[in-house]
């Protein structure tokens, strides 16, 4: 049993769409408004596939709407199936009561992964088909995506194993700090998946010019540590004590693991041109192989210059090839970023990207608009959908994930937090809680359904 880790700090200070578009390698090509870049399937893999067994991944998207999420510190998710002792969690959500008006607070409007049945936490569900998330204030109501990736089978190869989970307690104007616990075999296969985008992460603030110190890129180094850095300024104080849910993931020997770090403060309105973004060298993968995950800070807790509105993806930003050597991130307002990018390849695995212009609907965010959608392709597995009364789910083997921008430069939290969610076979869904400020969107839609065990 991993032991659950209760720290205090340690300082140390694709589906193709249209059938035309063909995509070759060294061709930018330029995403047309909701459509997918990728291949609906690979012929040489699936049947290679057909061959080796069942798929090694499975994924179910939670997504929390109403009411169901409200008054109390803790919700116990009740799983469509038990739990997999290997799986990591991506969660994204705020309160907000579906209106433009209402600003919300960090202490109301983030919340984290807090207990599994497995005793990675200090606490504890009752029943392995259960997971727990939490908040430090019960105000208002949480709304929200907690997609849960879990390895069936085939760990040490096309699966993954989860090394160990990191609750990080951080106090007051600390920049860096370390957390360490199980030590992981290969660094070179780590995957980290804390914080926004990742675990969760909580805060003890009712200032909203305080989101910024909920932020931080995380990496791992050595055998068993794990590394934090926030950015500060007078928009990013780091006044706020915080606590982050860290999974740590080793990825079998089929998965090629890059991570880079992104810096700079390139940005312009719309996202839509290749000097918006600050990019970092990869070796070089295929776009269709190829998803990535993000942590990240900035030192500005504005709406448009937050990190909760930079954009991330493979590439430079704006053109997709079908070989690249990048990853970019961006926003439409100028502040210093600095975030840690996770390369997931796997010759099996396919993946859409699409992009959504800002303040276009329904793929882009618009000024009014709560929610919209990507058009894309099918799944390549079996896919279901149900919920019901505030808590729906999609469980198969793929997910969406969203990366946003936000042309608003104030702090009327939380326009620019927006998450996504499969919600049919040709549909990958946005949502937020509280309208008003348009945005532009990165989709990515992985695919693991030909991924497969020996």
């Amino acid at each position: 049993m991993r032991r659950a880790i209760n720290f205090a700090l340690s300082i140390v200070s694709v589906a193709v769409i249209i059938a035309v578009l063909a995509v070759t390698a060294g061709t930018g090509l330029r995403p047309a408004q909701a459509s997918f870049v990728g291949v609906t399937s690979n012929d040489q893999n699936s049947l290679v596939s057909a061959a080796v067994g069942t798929p090694s991944i499975r994924v179910t998207t939670y997504q929390l709407s109403g009411n169901q999420y409200a008054g109390t510190n803790y919700y116990t998710i009740n799983l469509v199936q038990d739990l997999s002792p290997d799986y990591f969690v991506m969660m994204v959500g705020a309160t907000g009561d579906g209106t433009s008006g209402g600003d919300r607070v960090p202490i109301t409007d983030l919340a984290r992964v807090s207990a599994d049945p497995f005793g990675n936490f200090a606490r504890s569900t009752a029943a392995p088909n259960q997971l727990e998330i939490a908040r430090t204030f019960t105000n208002f109501q949480w709304q929200g995506v907690i997609t849960v990736v879990e390895s069936l089978q085939d760990s040490g190869r096309s699966g993954f194993s989860l090394v160990d989970v990191h609750e990080v307690l951080v106090t007051t104007n600390t920049r860096s700090f370390t957390s360490t616990g199980a030590a992981w075999t290969d660094i070179n296969q780590v995957g980290i998946y804390g914080g926004v985008y990742g675990g969760g992460v909580t805060s003890n603030s009712f200032d909203r010019r305080d989101y910024s110190s909920s932020w931080a890129r995380i990496w791992p180094s050595g055998t068993n540590t794990v590394n934090y850095q926030r950015l500060r300024s007078g928009r990013a104080p780091l006044r706020a004590s915080v606590r982050f849910t860290t999974f740590i993931v080793e990825w079998g020997n089929e998965w090629n693991i890059q991570r880079v770090q992104v810096t700079g403060n390139a940005s312009g309105n719309g996202v839509n041109s290749v000097n918006e973004y600050n990019t970092a060298a990869i070796n070089p993968v295929n776009r269709v192989n190829t998803f990535i995950t993000a942590a990240g800070t900035t030192n500005d807790s504005r709406l448009s210059r937050s990190w909760l509105a930079n954009v991330w993806t493979l590439g430079d930003g704006v053109n997709m090839n079908a070989v690249e050597s990048q990853v970019a991130v961006g926003s439409e307002d100028r502040s210093d970023r600095s975030v840690e990018v996770y390369v997931h390849t796997n010759a099996n695995l396919n993946v859409q990207y699409a992009f959504g212009a800002d303040g276009t609907t329904p793929s882009g965010i618009s000024n009014g608009a709560l929610d919209g959608y990507a058009t894309i392709a099918g799944p390549l597995g079996p896919e279901s959908y149900g919920g019901g009364g505030g808590l729906d789910w999609t469980t198969g083997y793929r997910f969406s994930i969203a990366s946003n921008s936000s042309a608003q430069s104030n702090l009327e939290y939380p326009r620019p937090v927006v998450w996504s969610r499969i919600t049919d076979a040709f549909r990958a869904g946005w949502f937020r809680s509280r309208s008003g400020a348009p945005g532009a969107i990165w989709y990515q839609v992985p695919d693991f359904a030909k991924v497969t065990g020996y």
